[in-house]
């Protein structure tokens, strides 16, 4: 099956005709998905991957086989959207958190407008587990040190955050992690796909995205203010870290992006100082940086490299733009979760 997938990944991204289970084969044991009738099994070819809706993304060499009839001779578990007795609640299950031994793990989504619940909970195999996971989640939602995404790929700059908005309670076995503070307002489509990106995206993914990759994200910003009516700009206030983002694209005569600056307004002047420190410690003529006060002001333009190794100016239309906005957007909002369990 390892060759058909392969095969498959050289057509269209969409593929296939919705089944109601498809279950992925990855050494000795299986994913059960089901799929809702508007999604397929797609490929990313420039990430080498497969999507499963917006249920589970995985690198292709980690899959065996994808079948349509569950395997008799390996265990399995069920992962993805679940549907549950009520129309306005869904249940989106993950793989468990196998670095701080839990045994599952599950996103429970209530929506209900304006203010949809959104909450993560996880079940360790033993209560000290539990203990430790909490206590590590204290510890650094206190003191977290961040490094975040730029607009410009491989640009990453230090920021602090001392407290966080996430409600953490345990019981038992178990921890619950409140994350309805963020999807207040949100649509269940956006909702569902920014679940979807950090569960199944590295902070590092490589841009830009296309095929299956592409789609799988929100059209527009999530969490942060878009808007293209002088200039095309994104605003996102993050209280819980004291910080605001302000990007505004640099265009051309012909409309394309050029580039853009970002302004970072930091709560005090000293953590606006190590940022500047670190954002500035390689400037180049494409890429500079200023420091006024409590804001980090960051100017890039777009460059790309040709075949003998020159660098050379590069304009990307609103479409690449608007995709590298929407990444920052996801990245600057991903929750302290995913620090940890990546660690």
């Amino acid at each position: 099956m390892k060759r058909i997938i392969l095969i498959l990944s050289f057509f269209s991204p969409c593929l296939l005709q919705a089944q109601d289970s498809i279950f992925v084969c990855r050494q000795d044991h299986y994913h059960a998905i089901g799929l809702e009738r508007d999604e397929t099994l797609s490929i990313a070819t420039l990430s080498n991957t497969v999507h499963l809706g917006l249920n589970m993304r995985y690198p292709i060499e980690t899959v065996d086989s994808i079948v349509f009839t569950a395997p008799k001779n390996l265990p399995g578990e069920k992962l993805g959207w679940a549907k549950t007795e009520s129309n306005n609640h869904i249940r989106y299950i993950i793989p468990p958190l196998g670095n701080i031994n839990s045994h599952a793990a599950y996103y429970d989504v209530l929506f209900g407008q304006p203010n949809n619940e959104v909450h993560f909970h996880a079940i360790f195999e033993d209560q000290s587990s539990m203990q430790s996971f909490a206590l590590r989640y204290a510890q650094q939602s206190k003191n977290w040190k961040q490094t975040m995404r730029t607009i410009t790929k491989g640009r990453r700059i230090p920021t602090r955050r001392r407290t966080t908005d996430e409600e953490l309670s345990s019981e038992g076995e178990a921890i619950s992690i409140d994350y309805s503070y963020l999807f207040e307002g949100k649509n269940p489509e956006d909702i569902r796909k920014a679940l979807f990106y950090w569960q199944n995206f590295p902070s590092d993914t490589y841009i830009p995205l296309s095929g299956a990759d592409s789609t799988a994200l929100p059209v527009k910003p999530v969490f942060g203010e878009y808007s293209f009516l002088f200039k095309q700009t994104y605003q996102l206030s993050l209280p819980g870290q004291g910080i605001t983002i302000n990007v505004t694209a640099i265009h051309d005569t012909y409309r394309q992006v050029e580039g853009s600056t970002m302004e970072i307004a930091y709560e005090n002047i000293e953590e606006a100082q190590e940022a500047f420190l670190s954002a500035n410690a390689d400037t180049d003529e494409y890429y500079s940086c200023t420091l006024s006060g409590n804001i980090v002001s960051i100017t890039n333009i777009f460059t790309e490299e040709d075949e003998d190794g020159n660098i050379h100016r590069q304009h990307i239309g609103q479409d690449l733009f608007m995709q590298l906005l929407v990444i920052l957007d996801l990245e600057w909002t991903r929750p302290l979760l995913y620090d940890i369990i990546s660690q």
